[in-house]
């Protein structure tokens, strides 16, 4: 029997920053008993490409991951899987999962964060994979539908994880107490989740920084102008790749764009809410104990997005315009030289 460790997630929780920590510290972990392996890895640090596959069904993949941690096990060693795409795969992936493991030692790690601090950082993170909503119909959406939103209600992923290995598989990690303790994120995971006396590296701190308001507002209106007009403006995440490029040569729109966006940053208070905290708690209930503890109730909070009220300002159209051709015309350069 191996055992198996599952980081799946939440997103917005330092996955990134752990799951570079994890591949800096391959050898490490392999000599404290612990493979992180290379497979799967063809996208970032994580286990992408794991997600990927089971959720499409593809055959192959249990059957190597099977094969995986076997060897794992027979060198005395566990195996650490990590990917916070996990936490977005349905129930027959899931299973597909647990079948692959089927007779080792699953621990699924799950990293709870309160929802002030959880939601602004999933907007700010749609919008940068393409989304167009703006925070206000962001979090309206999300709180229309609470029972239905993994988002605000994790109970929904761990639910169906617990159900394929069994409730006592579940390790919660509360990530707000960790931050508020000033816990280094990959120092606690090596050594309260893995075990393991392995120093963390060097690294520069946090790998995913939240964006300036102008600059998520300037995106999704990239966004939503490619979602209206495809073949105006390339759509997925080549608006904010093209808008950064262009940001880094100078364009004069974004810089007149950013200066008029900073005078409609509009703060949004996100109060306390008996029902959400009603939900950590159930959350806990099922699913706990936290580490390093109980998830402490959050004191109001607020979040910071420009309101629509800039586009009212003289110089905005033409700077959007010089600023949606200069994007069609770099992406066109691209696709050229590729």
């Amino acid at each position: 029997m191996t055992r198996v460790v599952i980081h799946i997630g939440s997103h917005k929780t330092g996955t990134t920053y752990l799951q570079r920590g994890f591949v800096a510290l391959r050898p490490d972990l392999r000599a404290a008993g612990i493979d992180y392996p290379v497979q799967w890895q063809d996208h970032l640090h994580g286990h992408h490409s794991l997600v990927r596959l089971l959720a499409a069904g593809d055959a192959e993949t249990p059957a190597r991951l099977a094969v995986l941690a076997g060897e794992a096990g027979h060198g005395g060693r566990a195996l650490l899987l990590s990917s916070e795409n996990f936490e977005d795969i349905e129930a027959a992936a899931i299973g597909r999962l647990a079948s692959a493991l089927h007779g080792h030692q699953v621990e699924i790690v799950y990293f709870l964060r309160r929802w002030q601090g959880l939601v602004p950082s999933a907007w700010q993170e749609a919008v940068k994979q393409g989304g167009s909503e703006t925070f206000p119909q962001f979090l309206l959406a999300h709180m229309l539908r609470l029972a239905d939103s993994p988002l605000l209600n994790p109970g929904i992923t761990l639910g169906r994880f617990a159900e394929a290995f069994g409730r006592q598989a579940i390790r919660l990690v509360a990530y707000d107490r960790l931050v508020e303790q000033g816990e280094e994120l990959l120092g606690f995971f090596l050594r309260a989740v893995l075990g393991v006396a392995v120093a963390p590296p060097e690294q520069a701190g946090r790998i995913n920084r939240a964006l300036p308001p102008a600059d998520v507002e300037i995106i999704r209106a990239l966004n939503a102008a490619a979602q209206r007009s495809p073949d105006s403006l390339p759509g997925g995440v080549w608006p904010m790749r093209l808008f950064f490029e262009l940001g880094r040569h100078g364009l004069p729109a974004i810089a007149t764009l950013r200066r008029v966006m900073a005078q409609h940053v509009t703060r949004q208070v996100l109060p306390t809410m008996p029902a959400l905290r009603a939900v950590e708690r159930d959350v806990i209930a099922r699913f706990g104990p936290a580490l390093p503890g109980d998830v402490p109730e959050a004191a109001p909070a607020e979040a910071e997005h420009v309101a629509g009220t800039y586009w009212m300002e003289p110089s905005v159209p033409a700077a959007f315009a010089e600023l949606r051709a200069a994007i069609r015309q770099t992406h066109a350069e691209a696709a050229l030289a590729a």
